[in-house]
């Protein structure tokens, strides 16, 4: 089941390395993080038809909160009739709610595939598409004097078998996760201002508990360099694609498409 998401992955990272190595040193770690930063250009771009379901999704669920208010006054307690009711006033909007989650869900076997992916880079021999100089020539790099494959809880003494000590690990990695979460924040400010106002309680979390969770993974998970850069280009991406995308739906229907809907500063 692996193979069918790591060969593609692998795939493509290899090919942007190829292309990124014949101009820079291939052991190098501006050449593999080139590649990883071009491997999420490629999957996203690839995604772009998703995202735009997703903010369609979205912005049609919005627009129905109204009358999804009124039903919840109308019912009461009774959460089975307002499932009944909520899900017959979707089907006569053609509203789907699972449209809003297609980009995270097709991004997940990616993510779990490159991570795959990347561990066994570190674990020499050959790596799917990748060779045994490949391997090697990944085990070599570093960004900013910290290993590709470095994480910052890794052990002590496979630290050392790379040459480094956690700090220089922490030097890179801590920054990587505060930029990744940061982008997450942006998006999430971003989405906080394009929906109308909802659970006072949900939406703080929503806008904090996503960037908190990426510094968190980057910091606590055993989640290596190079998936921390690939985590930051994933999350800068989106933070740059979101805006491009509302105001690409926004001309297409003449303004916003949820009635009544201003943006606010706060």
């Amino acid at each position: 089941l692996y193979a069918l998401v790591c060969y593609p992955v692998s795939a493509i990272l290899w090919c942007w390395h190829r292309a990124f190595g014949a101009v820079l040193d291939p052991a190098g770690g501006l050449s593999w993080a080139l590649a990883v930063v071009f491997l999420v250009l490629t999957l996203r771009v690839l995604l772009v038809r998703l995202a735009l379901v997703q903010l369609r999704s979205g912005r049609a669920l919005a627009g129905l909160q109204p009358e999804i208010r009124a039903l919840r006054e109308r019912h009461g307690a009774d959460r089975a009739a307002l499932a009944a009711a909520v899900q017959k006033l979707q089907r006569d909007r053609g509203v789907n709610p699972l449209g809003g989650c297609l980009p995270a869900l097709a991004q997940v076997p990616v993510f779990l595939g490159l991570l795959h992916v990347l561990r066994g880079l570190t674990g020499g021999g050959s790596d799917y598409v990748f060779g045994p100089a490949d391997v090697a020539a990944f085990g070599q790099a570093r960004l900013f004097g910290a290993p590709l494959g470095a994480y910052l809880r890794m052990p002590a003494e496979q630290l050392v078998a790379y040459g480094v000590d956690r700090w220089q690990v922490a030097a890179v990695a801590i920054p990587l996760a505060a930029l990744a979460a940061l982008a997450t924040y942006l998006t999430s400010r971003h989405a906080h201002r394009r929906t109308p106002p909802g659970d006072p309680l949900t939406r703080p979390l929503t806008l904090y508990a996503f960037p908190a969770g990426a510094l968190l993974g980057g910091t606590v998970f055993p989640f290596p360099v190079v998936i921390l850069l690939y985590w930051l280009a994933n999350n800068a991406w989106t933070a740059l694609q979101q805006p491009a995308l509302h105001r690409h739906l926004d001309r297409a229907a003449g303004g916003s498409a949820v009635p009544g809907l201003r943006r606010r500063r706060r």
